[in-house]
């Protein structure tokens, strides 16, 4: 991650105030839930998953680590 993407994603964090620091982890692992559970109803089917920056490096950790699903960046399509 550049620094700049990090320091602004640090700002965000900060200026969610917090509930909003305190909501991030149960909100991730929903999502991260609901990509997953797609992923596997619909196999071999590509799905586009728009988060913010900040979200995307929370949820791409733990979806390498599903090995049904590839990630590719919209940019490498």
């Amino acid at each position: 991650m550049c620094h700049t993407c990090g320091w602004l994603c640090d700002l965000e964090a900060m200026a969610r105030g917090e509930a909003g620091q305190r909501d991030w982890p149960t909100t991730n692992e929903k999502i991260l839930a609901q990509i997953v559970g797609a992923a596997r109803r619909d196999a071999n089917t590509r799905f586009l998953v728009a988060v913010q920056c900040r979200r995307k490096h929370a949820l791409e950790r733990r979806l390498k680590q599903v090995r049904e699903i590839e990630l590719v960046n919209y940019w490498e399509l």
